[in-house]
C-alpha cells in the first residue's frame, strides 16, 4: 500500500476518534466523507447575479445536490401534516398525534439546514460573503422556509379550500418558521463542552446525562414543546381565541428562535 495513503487513512481515522471522543456525531461523518475523496458536483445551477441571494443560491445548490435529503425531508413534512390533520378531526384533539407531527416536521426542518451546517461546520467557509457571520442564522432559515411551504402548504391550501377551513393553513404557516428556527439554534450549537461529563449531584443522582441531552436537543424543545401545545389547543377549539393566541405566540417565538441562533452563531465564530 503507498505511504500516501496508510498517511490519509491515518488521518482520517485520528479525525474519527477525535469526533467520537468530543460526542460530535456531525465530526465523525465529516472525516468519513473527506476519506472518499473529493467528488464532481453533478448538478450546476447558474449563480445569481445580485449578491444578496447568494444565501439563498448556496442552500438550495446544497439541496439540489443532495436529492435524498430532499425528497426524504419533503415526504417527513407530507406525513407530519397528515398526522396533524388526523389529530385535528379527533374529538378530543389527540395530543399524541400532534406532537408526533410537529416531530416529524422539525426532523424536515433539520434536514433541510444543510447549508447552515456547512458554515458552522467551517465558519471560513462564509468568511467572502457580503453579510455578519451573526445574520446567516436568518439567512439561511429562507430555503428550508420556502421548501417546506411549496411541499406542504399547496396540498394544504387546497385541502382547506375544499373543506372551508383555513386555521390549519394559517397553523402551518406559523409553525414551519418556528421548527426552522428550532434547527438552526441546534446547528450552531458549538462544540460538546467536556464539562457537560461532569454535571452536578443532586438527591436524584447526577445532571450530566440530563445536561448532555438537553445540549442536543435544546432547540428541538424549545421548538416542539410549545408549538404542539399551541396547535392542539387552536386545532381542538372552535372558538378563534385559541388560533389567535397560537399565531401570535408562534410568530414571537419564531423571532426569538431566530435570534437565539444568531447569537449562537456569533458565540461560534468568535469562539
Amino acid at each position: 500500500m503507498p505511504a500516501a495513503a496508510l498517511r490519509a487513512r491515518a488521518r482520517t481515522l485520528g479525525a474519527m476518534s477525535a469526533a467520537a471522543l468530543s460526542m460530535n456525531t456531525r465530526g465523525v461523518a465529516i472525516a468519513y466523507t473527506a476519506a472518499g475523496g473529493t467528488r464532481r458536483a453533478r448538478f450546476r445551477l447558474p449563480p445569481p447575479r445580485r449578491r444578496e441571494l447568494v444565501m439563498l443560491w448556496r442552500d438550495l445548490l446544497a439541496l439540489l445536490r443532495s436529492p435524498a435529503r430532499l425528497v426524504s425531508a419533503v415526504l417527513l413534512a407530507l406525513l407530519a401534516a397528515a398526522l396533524i390533520a388526523v389529530a385535528g378531526r379527533g374529538h378530543p384533539v389527540s395530543l399524541v398525534l400532534v406532537a408526533c407531527g410537529i416531530s416529524l416536521g422539525y426532523l424536515a426542518a433539520a434536514w433541510l439546514c444543510e447549508g447552515a451546517r456547512l458554515d458552522a461546520d467551517d465558519p471560513r467557509r462564509s468568511a467572502q460573503l457580503p453579510m455578519r457571520f451573526d445574520s446567516l442564522a436568518w439567512w439561511h432559515a429562507a430555503v428550508p422556509c420556502l421548501v417546506l411551504l411549496a411541499a406542504v402548504g399547496v396540498p394544504a391550501a387546497a385541502a382547506c379550500l375544499a373543506a372551508g377551513d383555513f386555521r390549519p393553513l394559517a397553523l402551518l404557516v406559523v409553525t414551519i418558521p418556528v421548527l426552522v428556527g428550532g434547527a438552526l439554534v441546534n446547528v450552531f450549537r458549538g462544540s460538546f463542552s467536556p464539562s457537560l461529563l461532569v454535571g452536578a449531584d443532586t438527591p436524584v443522582g447526577n445532571t450530566a446525562a440530563l445536561s448532555i441531552v438537553f445540549w442536543y436537543a435544546w432547540g428541538t424543545v424549545l421548538a416542539v414543546l410549545p408549538m404542539t401545545v399551541l396547535v392542539s389547543s387552536a386545532l381542538g377549539s372552535p372558538g378563534p381565541a385559541p388560533l389567535v393566541r397560537a399565531l401570535v405566540i408562534g410568530a414571537g417565538l419564531a423571532g426569538g428562535l431566530g435570534a437565539y441562533a444568531a447569537r449562537r452563531a456569533r458565540r461560534l465564530r468568535a469562539g
